[in-house]
């Protein structure tokens, strides 16, 4: 996963994906899965956005 993760750090350009706050270090944000694994969502690159911790919890595990 820390591969995936640097690897969205660089698509996202460092920024939440949901409310745009930007990272000041690749290890900040959280992984979220766009469809949560407990509804079948998978760990395919596509299926992971990079969040702040605020925006995950919010989120939580709901699909979007």
């Amino acid at each position: 996963m820390r591969y995936v993760k640097c690897t969205k750090y660089g698509d996202q350009k460092g920024r939440c994906a949901r409310c745009g706050r930007h990272f000041s270090r690749v290890k900040d944000p959280t992984i979220d899965h766009i469809t949560p694994r407990s509804a079948d969502g998978s760990d395919d690159p596509a299926n992971i956005q990079l969040l702040c911790l605020g925006c995950n919890s919010a989120k939580g595990a709901r699909c979007e």
